[in-house]
């Protein structure tokens, strides 16, 4: 069976699913279920029905495993203290639900 966001195998005994046009769809992961509760949600459901097929995945063609973005920049300290200021009033400072944008630092 293929998910109904991605066209993705939908893994056996997956319970991703989500409610279109009265009929429960199967979903692959839990990024294809908050995408299609966010489009659902927004009433634009029409998406589902107007689309004529999946949208083309980057690296179509091999299993996606041949798309990794460098993704080291976001390990530099400098842009993490500008990206992320912890709140000073979190009782679990490591917890990422706490984390808040910050303001880019002035001169």
């Amino acid at each position: 069976m293929a998910c109904f966001h991605c066209g993705l195998p939908v893994p056996q005994g997956s319970l991703y699913r989500i409610e279109v046009d009265g009929a429960w769809r199967s979903l692959c992961c839990p990024g294809c279920e908050t995408l299609a509760r966010v489009i659902v949600g927004q009433g634009l459901e029409g998406y589902y029905r107007l689309r004529d097929s999946v949208p083309a995945r980057s690296g179509a063609g091999d299993s996606g495993d041949s798309f990794k973005p460098d993704l080291s920049l976001y390990d530099e300290p400098t842009l993490q203290s500008r990206l992320f200021a912890m709140s000073m009033d979190s009782p679990k400072p490591n917890c990422c639900s706490r984390a808040s944008i910050a303001p880019p630092a002035s001169g």
